[in-house]
């Protein structure tokens, strides 16, 4: 049996996360399995005591590759009462009728291993099952074999089916299973409606139905008074209608999971008042109403999820009473008036979200004492006022964040000094002033802080950049004045992205001759900073992915540090500048997938042999000054021709060659007094060359190249008389389909 298969156990992380978290890799049970030896001492092998049988057979997480084919060996293993494969690689093979024949197995689990098909009729053939599971295969099940199984195997407790296909199968065949304890039935295209029957079962205690979009129309009403339901999930079933207050009948609840439905009305007052609850998740419905006002001293809440509903009016009082609470999220919602100063007994609270509402006033004092507060999100509201100065709390906040309210004075300096604070974003506030001296700022371990879209003024304090693990830095849209050397950024050795855009005051002098690294730099914003020279990061930033440099004074040249960047460049922004001389060295960048040159003084632009795909821009603006256009050897741009090219009235040069465009001939550009290369060869262009339009048509015209394309008819008369009469003239308009084949001239 071993030797019918090879050992891979080294799960990719990417390719198999769900294996990577639940396995050993490196390690094969059957490693220890060697001819000779007492096969009951092997690892994953179990023998009766007595007779020798092998009874049970542990090869999970094992590494197998390959197929069970009907004639393999583990067949002969008669005496089973246990069978666990899971997490193998079966190569997306056949589940074989000959599972069928463990008739004495009591436990199989085939979770996880790459079974595809048809579930075989002889499964329900194991009467003895008490424990099943097949989930996340790509196994289907027959209506007919799903049915038998329930009604032999009455002695089945857990049966974990996730991610299999039950498309076939109705809903209402799982009344039948009085037994079942556990049943977990996730992304399996269950149909039918919920019935009470299910909720109801004497022995079931967990059952997750989540994600099977069509279950969907309402809620049952809970008839039953003693049901033993202690966890349940139906989130993602496309349900319907309000929640029924019989749902209070499910006094053994710990767990209630409605998430993701179409569920409206208010919340059940008692719903909240569950003995046993610890977890609630009704986000992302059409809850309307408030929160009513119940929460007693004596209740269990762990995690409580209103977040992406329409539930309004002032949070209640009794939130005090949650004692025992670690996550609450409220966001997304139409929550009104102040925040209630009710958290200093929440003292186990890790998590609070509370942004995307209408909250106003000023952030309750009581927040700012939590001492296991690790998330504080309360972005997008109308709260106001300064944050105090001194706070005794927030030792473990990793994310704060208070975008977008109306906070205003200066940032206090313990923003900057959180031991373990990773993330902080006040940006879009009324915020006037940042810690000035370095003392004030210690926090390490800050990786991303945006302070962008505020009223910021004065001098950048150099202690800002004392967070030496800075990853990035937004601080745009302010109201900085000043300079800023780059000897400041020095100690950023892993910042990956800096935005110092939009700060119309702001100016920069970068220096060539000081000690600095940008080594893992990954994205530069200094756009809208009315800069007049390129930052001079030559040998310093070799591996830019992001540029971004618009709306500035910039002119000449872009320097040569670009050309370091190559290997890396995916976005350029060099917009709204006054950039005049040539681009031919974006030819070398093959990963570049996004450049912007809009709103320039470019006199040349040479993009060929990139690329680039899509069409050409619609609009070439009346002003467009553009005297050389080679987009050639592209092969992707495509489309129509725009007639706005003839806007561009002193273009010279136009080459388009090799690429998809597909369009009748541009008898437009013919009005181009200065152009002198037209090279149109090599695409999808058709129809017959239009004639001169008037006597001065083409009046610079020397090279004019439109062979390989699709034209017909014959080459107009004119076009010949014209180019017969000029010397060192290039005419090459062949194609298969015209009547004739013409070049003239020397340089052809």
């Amino acid at each position: 049996f071993k030797n019918s298969f090879t050992i891979n156990t080294s799960y990719d992380h990417y390719e198999y996360p769900y294996y990577y978290h639940k396995c050993d890799t490196g390690y094969s049970k059957t490693t220890t399995w060697e001819i000779g030896g007492d096969c009951c001492s092997w690892a994953g092998v179990t023998c009766h005591p007595i007779s020798g049988h092998v009874t049970q057979l542990d090869l999970s997480c094992s590494g197998l590759v390959g197929n069970i084919h009907s004639n393999s060996t583990l067949f002969h293993l008669s005496h089973l009462h246990s069978l666990n494969l899971a997490f193998n690689h079966f190569n997306h093979s056949h589940l074989s009728s000959l599972f069928g024949g463990f008739v004495s197995l009591t436990h199989l689990n085939l979770s996880s291993s790459d079974f595809e098909g048809d579930i075989p009729s002889q499964i329900s053939h194991l009467s003895k099952l008490v424990s099943l599971d097949l989930s996340y295969n790509m196994l289907k099940w027959k209506e007919d074999t799903w049915k038998r199984l329930l009604q032999n195997a009455t002695v089945l407790r857990v049966l974990l089916l996730d991610e299999t296909d039950m498309s076939s199968t109705s809903i209402r065949t799982l009344n039948m299973s009085s037994s079942l304890v556990t049943l977990s039935l996730r992304w399996t295209w269950l149909r039918g409606k919920l019935t009470d029957g299910i909720l109801c079962l004497p022995n079931l205690q967990h059952l997750d139905l989540a994600y099977n979009w069509d279950i969907q129309g309402q809620l049952p009403k809970v008839s039953c008074s003693t049901a033993s339901l202690g966890f349940l999930d139906l989130s993602g079933c496309g349900l319907q209608g309000s929640i029924p207050p019989s749902f209070s009948n499910l006094t053994l609840l710990t767990s209630l999971d409605l998430s993701s439905n179409h569920l409206n009305g208010s919340i059940p007052s008692s719903l909240l008042i569950l003995p046993r609850l610890t977890f609630l998740n009704l986000n992302n419905n059409q809850l309307s109403g408030q929160i009513p006002d119940v929460f007693h001293q004596s209740n269990n809440f762990h995690e409580l999820d209103l977040s992406n509903n329409k539930i309004e009016a002032e949070l209640p009082s009794t939130l005090s009473n949650l004692q025992h609470l670690i996550l609450l999220d409220l966001s997304h919602n139409k929550f009104i008036g102040q925040i209630p100063d009710v958290f200093a007994r929440l003292n186990k609270l890790n998590t609070l979200y509370l942004g995307g509402n209408n909250f106003g006033g000023q952030i309750p004092s009581s927040l700012f004492g939590l001492t296991q507060l690790s998330e504080l999100d309360c972005s997008n509201n109308k709260l106001e006022g300064p944050l105090p100065n001194n706070i005794t709390g927030f030792s473990s906040l990793t994310w704060l964040r208070l975008y977008g309210n109306l906070l205003n004075g200066t940032i206090p300096s313990w923003c900057l000094s959180l031991p373990s604070l990773t993330t902080l974003d006040l940006s879009g506030n009324q915020f006037t002033g940042l810690p000035v001296h370095l003392s004030t700022i210690s926090s390490y371990s800050l990786g991303i802080l945006y302070l962008s879209y505020n009223k910021l003024q004065g001098n950048i304090p150099e202690s800002i950049f004392s967070l030496v693990n800075l990853t990035l830095l937004d601080l745009s849209s302010n109201n900085f004045s000043g300079s800023v050397h780059f000897r400041l950024f020095s100690k950023l050795q892993i910042l990956e992205n800096l935005d110092l855009s939009q700060n119309d005051q702001l100016s920069l002098n970068f220096k060539s001759n000081v000690n600095y690294s940008f080594s893992s730099l990954r994205s530069l914003d200094l756009s809208s900073m009315d800069l007049t020279e390129f930052p001079k990061l030559s040998g310093k930033v070799p591996n830019l992915m992001f540029i971004y440099l618009s709306n500035n004074k910039l002119k000449g040249r872009v320097p040569n540090w670009l050309n370091e960047t190559r290997s890396w460049l995916h976005e350029l922004d060099l917009s709204h500048n006054l950039l005049t001389q040539s681009w031919d060295q974006f030819s070398w960048n093959q990963r570049l997938n996004y450049l912007d040159l809009s709103f320039n003084s470019i006199t040349v632009l040479d993009l060929q042999l990139n690329k680039l795909h899509g069409t050409l821009p619609s609009t070439f603006p009346k002003d467009c000054g553009l005297r050389t256009l080679d987009l050639n050897g592209n092969q992707l741009l495509e489309g129509f021709l725009p007639e706005s090219l003839s806007n561009c009235i002193d273009l010279e040069v136009l080459d388009l060659g090799n690429n998809q465009i597909k369009d009748v001939f541009p008898h437009w550009l013919q009005t181009l007094q200065y152009l002198e290369v037209l090279v149109l060869r090599a695409n999808k262009l058709y129809g017959p060359i239009a004639c001169l339009k008037t006597k001065h048509g083409f009046p610079s015209l020397v090279i004019f190249y439109v062979s390989s394309n699709n034209f017909s008819g014959p080459i107009p008369k004119a076009y010949i008389k014209k180019f017969e009469a000029m010397k060192n003239v290039v005419l090459d308009a062949y194609s298969q389909y015209m009547e004739v084949y013409i070049h003239l001239g020397l340089k052809l």
